[in-house]
């Protein structure tokens, strides 16, 4: 039977044998393993009186983050049986979910709460967005020469803004 210093024997290699005697002989092999783990997103919760006492709504989505690890393991007849972590590094990092939680106390703000693709209105309302961009933004004034109406035609009332129709259609709210 070949013995290699990778081998394991169950008794010293000097011990005398006598018929009968058994005798385990395992084999050893140690490897280095490269493989993916997951880091588990954390979620965090924001009391707001915008919502019913109760309702939940995720503002951002939570998003696991993945980690590249190597390790040096360790098998004895083909099991493994030990595994020593050398390095972790980090692939993606986890997004945090934040959910909104609505303690029903009737706090109105004129400040939204917004989140990833939400908003809540201070009035409560739950609206979902798909893009955000950043704009230079202008307003009507009735003082003004022909800022009585908007491009569509309607009066101007507070809450009214200029857009080229092109990139934000009108209407959009």
């Amino acid at each position: 039977i070949p013995v290699t210093e990778q081998s394991i024997v169950s008794v010293p290699m000097d011990t005398v044998t006598y018929d009968g005697m058994e005798i385990l002989i395992q084999t050893t092999l140690t490897t280095t393993d490269s493989y993916t783990a997951v880091i588990p997103f954390e979620t965090k919760y924001r009391e707001t009186g915008l919502l019913a006492k109760g309702v939940e709504v995720i503002l951002t989505a939570g998003v696991d983050g993945q980690k590249l690890c190597t390790a040096e393991v360790t098998y004895i007849d083909g099991e493994e049986s030990s595994r020593e972590l050398l390095t972790e590094e980090i692939v993606t990092e986890p997004v945090t979910q934040v959910v909104a939680v609505g303690t029903g106390k009737g706090e109105r703000s004129k400040k939204p709460i917004i989140g990833d693709g939400v908003i809540i209105t201070g009035s409560g309302d739950v609206l979902t967005y798909t893009r955000r961009d950043t704009f230079k933004a202008t307003a009507y004034c009735r003082t003004d020469v022909g800022g009585e109406y908007t491009s569509t035609g309607t009066r101007t009332r507070v809450g009214d803004i200029a857009v080229d129709p092109k990139v934000i259609p009108y209407g959009t709210r």
